[in-house]
């Protein structure tokens, strides 16, 4: 089912616990959109690239303590993507569910 049916055949029946988790997708979608560009997956590769370089570091016990406090950014940025996009893919799911099991 596409993105736009589904959200219309669940704004019809959307109580207010569904506007809020059509909140969460209205919130997050042009995070989620902006991954899916060239730029946002070249940015997203290159920063797992360094989280990857500098944890090597670490774990060899070479980084300097400025190494080890990008590290922490990274790793906190990418919690952040992580949150979001799961945030989003939960909502849609749910969506998902309650059109599909009201269609039955």
């Amino acid at each position: 089912m596409e993105t736009n049916e589904l959200f219309t055949q669940y704004l019809t029946r959307a109580s207010t616990k569904g506007i809020n988790l059509l909140n969460i997708v209205a919130k997050q979608y042009e995070f989620i959109e902006a991954l899916d560009t060239d730029v946002g997956r070249k940015l997203s590769h290159e920063l797992f690239e360094l989280h990857d370089f500098l944890l090597e570091k670490i774990y060899n016990d070479v980084a300097t303590e400025s190494e080890k406090a990008e590290f922490r950014v990274v790793k906190k940025m990418i919690q952040l993507f992580a949150k979001r996009v799961y945030a989003y893919t939960q909502a849609i799911a749910k969506i998902e569910t309650q059109v599909t099991s009201r269609e039955k």
